[in-house]
């Protein structure tokens, strides 16, 4: 009897970290979004790597 209740609050508790993972990496995506100088609207490929680039500290 008490194998079934078990294993519902472990797949809970599993359910719970998931969730709080998705949310932790949703808020830093938000912030990355935020914090971004050139504007969104600039969908060029070629900017986008520069950016990553200076920010990674490849291109000086």
């Amino acid at each position: 009897m008490m194998l079934p209740q078990a294993g519902k609050q472990a797949s809970r508790q599993a359910g719970k970290q998931a969730s709080r993972q998705a949310g932790k990496q949703a808020s830093r995506q938000v912030s990355a979004q935020a914090h971004r100088r050139p504007s969104p609207a600039v969908r060029n490929a070629a900017h986008r790597h520069a950016r990553a680039a200076r920010v990674s500290g490849t291109i000086r």
